[in-house]
């Protein structure tokens, strides 16, 4: 039996030895990049993103539009095989690993036992330059926490064919180049599957976050773009940043997480050519004002630049916690709530228990009272593939008459847990 596992593993180590050498040869990307990972290739992908843009502005674009678009994306994905160059990757590295070394301690007693842990180990692998050459590669190393792998419960034909079984055909050209675009994230790092009837890879993780943003379109009627900002308790990989741009949202994205997860998600969003920026080191609103995706560790801080980059009031902002919020501190969501009390609308999925926290009575009982102002419609949400799971959707009362609850998105009577529902 060991004989067989370490043979195993030593095929998967010459397999990933291989594949860099392969993007070493054929990547024809070997920016110079900056600390946010900007790269000198950024004027194609910018004129990308104008097209894209132009796109978007149109009811229905003109064929020729799309037709340009499609081909400036086909260069732009050309020119990132394997994601990217090693070079460039390597040179993210060292800023990663320079940066592990400039965190400072922090009060962790609000973590649980499994985050300490986690947490611990992700700054030990981020401070070992061989680790950071090598980071590209960090779910296929197995590192913790396994943010790459975290998505992979539930079949990922399952999931895309809950998404694209109740859409136009239009729809579903728009649905089916979000699969798309999660080729050029982290490819190293995440498991895939293949979209049946289009032959393209997908990201599992790429998948369940386009089906939470699914669950909330169709029981919101409000789609990515038709928002102002959008807040993120714990981002994860950061794969919501790309998607939510490809997503045609052109507001500000803050995102608030623990600092060793900023630095892994500055790296891969950094190899995707969508740079981040950690507002705690800026001391003014203002010297953040033009930037797009925004992060910090400090509620405080997380909460003034938002507040300074509200351009109406009230604003048409999202909250998303997907996860993340069941697995903290009670006191700490208690404060992040409160802080964004006045919240449009939100999308959090948790699980009934996380660290001995009874989280079905939290979500179902102590958030209505914290936000009295909101419809909150909450269901399990695959009784079938994960049935200790479930979703809680947040309209605020002046918006409309309440969240509508469909089938295809498993919110029914039979999976109605809590809240103000409106059957259809």
């Amino acid at each position: 039996m060991l004989q067989k596992m370490a043979l195993k593993s030593g095929i998967y180590l010459v397999f990933i030895l291989v594949v860099a050498w392969i993007c070493q040869v054929y990547s024809s990307s070997n920016a110079a990049i900056d600390s946010n990972g900007e790269s000198t290739d950024a004027p194609k992908y910018l004129s990308m993103m104008s097209v894209y843009e132009e796109f978007a502005r149109l009811p229905y674009a003109p064929r020729e539009i799309i037709e340009k678009y499609e081909n400036l994306l086909m260069e732009e994905r050309s020119d990132h095989h394997c994601i990217t160059s090693v070079d460039r990757a390597q040179d993210l590295g060292k800023i990663l690993c320079a940066d592990a070394w400039k965190l400072k301690d922090y009060d962790n007693s609000f973590l649980s036992v499994q985050w300490k842990t986690f947490m611990s180990e992700l700054r030990e692998t981020q401070r070992n330059s061989t680790n950071c050459a090598n980071f590209l590669y960090y779910g296929s190393f197995g590192w913790r926490p396994a943010v790459f792998s975290w998505a992979t419960d539930i079949p990922g034909t399952y999931i895309a064919q809950k998404i694209l079984s109740h859409v136009s055909p239009l729809e579903a050209y728009l649905w089916v180049d979000l699969f798309r675009s999660s080729q050029l994230y982290a490819f190293t790092s995440m498991r895939y599957f293949v979209l049946e009837n289009y032959n393209i890879p997908v990201s599992y993780e790429r998948a369940q976050h386009l089906y939470h943003f699914k669950v909330l379109l169709d029981s919101t009627g409000r789609g990515l773009n038709s928002f102002d900002n959008i807040i993120e308790y714990g981002a994860g990989t950061g794969d919501n940043v790309p998607l939510i741009r490809q997503a045609r949202f052109k507001g500000k994205h803050f995102i608030y997480d623990l600092p060793e997860m900023h630095l892994l998600q500055q790296y891969f969003l950094g190899l995707s050519s969508y740079p981040s920026y950690v507002i705690d080191s800026f001391s003014n609103p203002v010297d953040v004002q033009q930037r797009r995706t925004l992060m910090s560790s400090s509620l405080d801080n997380l909460v003034k630049h938002y507040q300074h980059s509200t351009t109406t009031l009230p604003s048409n902002d999202l909250l998303i916690a997907t996860y993340s919020l069941a697995e903290s501190d009670v006191v700490l969501r208690n404060n992040f709530i409160s802080a964004f009390s006045n919240i449009s609308y939100g999308l959090i999925a948790y699980v009934s228990y996380f660290d001995f926290v009874d989280n079905a009575h939290y979500f179902q009982s102590v958030l209505p009272a914290l936000l009295p102002n909101h419809y909150i419609c909450q269901w399990r949400q695959d009784p079938v593939h994960l049935p200790d799971h479930h979703y809680a959707v947040l309209m605020r009362k002046d918006l409309g008459e309440g969240i509508i609850c469909k089938n295809h998105i498993s919110c029914s009577r039979e999976n109605y847990v809590a809240g103000d529902c409106i059957f259809d």
